[in-house]
């Protein structure tokens, strides 16, 4: 009675991690940053239309893989590490379930909607890929868990290296589309088992049925929650993609693409490193948690507002000098846009704490109501 609980934050091991994922996040954004802007050039603005098309449809459908089992397995696995393999096993059959029936319901709606049949064997491969791709969180947990995410760094920096060698014999040989979705759709299924083999590792699933059931009401509100988060990033560009020409979608993705990468660092800070630690430390020391919480919203904001001012008076020349003058119409749009930065790095701290603190059915129906 009257001791100091013990601080769960080892700021040195918080550095490391974050250190980690910040270099696979520049290594992985900057590749596909350039690789990105040089294929939607080479494509134009029809092509990367129906690109973009394809993928927020597959990534629409692949947000419903995300049960939440994985963000429960991580919460529950940061305060007791015996319940680790269980929830382990849960989220695994979870997933294995949900890939087949999100998969049927993505080609049926493909048919249904009267897609042209070009853009429906793109969803189809790329969807393949984007939902390995949403199990890649699974094996993650496991490395945050053990604030392991070093591994998690070098295996998003050796896929981004893959990814841009793969990228660049594309533009260099001048292949198409249906080449450009199975080098993205290939290096998701290999690294989904290249993470689970090094997952594995540290833990081997215990599979139940009805253990996994009685745990689905605890891990709805993050499956939700993760389906809104991403569905906001998507719904703009669905939306677009059924009322205007290609050419309109893609010039507002490839803007909002510079905004989503913008957007990172702050996922990288909140989600991947501290969540784990913020969950324990409700527990423990709660206190700690508000402290770390008010401290880092201020230095975000401040840092957010800078990229927005920066994006907001140079938008002429970064959408020229990126994609060129066919993306013209782009420019306001990057001007409106940048703004969403500021108050993404501001919102993430918020809404990671609301995770933190158990507040999930409010975070829900607060991210419910914006998207």
């Amino acid at each position: 009675r009257g001791r100091l609980a013990v601080s769960v934050y080892n700021f040195r091991e918080i550095l490391k991690n974050v250190s980690w994922l910040q270099v696979a996040s520049i290594t992985t954004n900057a590749s596909s940053a350039v690789l990105g802007v040089l294929v939607a050039r080479y494509l134009g603005s029809h092509e990367f239309g129906l690109y973009s098309t394809a993928v927020v449809v597959a990534t629409l459908f692949a947000l419903f893989l995300d049960f939440g089992f994985a963000e429960l397995m991580v919460r529950e696995g940061s305060r007791l590490e015996s319940e680790i393999q269980s929830f382990l096993g849960s989220a695994m059959l979870v997933f294995a379930a949900l890939f087949a029936v999100c998969f049927g319901g993505m080609t049926l709606y493909a048919w249904l909607a009267g897609t042209p049949q070009e853009v429906v064997r793109l969803i189809l491969i790329y969807g393949v890929g984007a939902f390995f791709l949403r199990g890649w969180p699974i094996w993650q947990g496991i490395f945050r868990i053990r604030q392991r995410l070093d591994i998690h760094g070098k295996l998003d920096i050796a896929a981004a290296f893959v990814r841009a060698i793969l990228l660049t014999l594309f533009l260099y040989f001048r292949l198409g589309l249906l080449e450009l979705v199975s080098i993205h759709t290939s290096i998701s299924i290999i690294f989904f088992g290249l993470n689970a083999i090094i997952a594995l590792r540290f833990y081997r699933p215990t599979l139940s049925v009805h253990a996994t059931l009685t745990r689905v009401w605890d891990a709805l509100p993050f499956g939700i929650s993760n389906a809104l988060y991403f569905g906001y990033t998507q719904v703009g560009i669905f939306i677009l993609s059924l009322m205007v020409l290609p050419r309109h979608v893609g010039s507002y993705a490839a803007v909002y693409r510079l905004v989503i990468l913008c957007n990172e660092f702050p996922i990288i800070v909140f989600s991947k490193t501290l969540l784990p630690l913020m969950f324990r430390s409700y527990k423990e020391n709660p206190q700690e948690l508000r402290k770390v919480y008010s401290t880092s919203a201020k230095y975000m904001f401040g840092l957010g507002l800078l990229i927005s001012f920066f994006l907001f008076f140079y938008a002429k020349t970064i959408v020229h000098t990126l994609y060129g003058q066919s993306y013209e119409e782009a420019v306001p749009a990057l001007k409106l846009l940048a703004f969403c930065v500021a108050f993404r790095y501001l919102s993430t701290g918020v809404d990671v704490t609301l995770t933190a603190i158990d507040r999930m059915q409010a975070k829900v129906v607060l991210q419910a109501i914006v998207v």
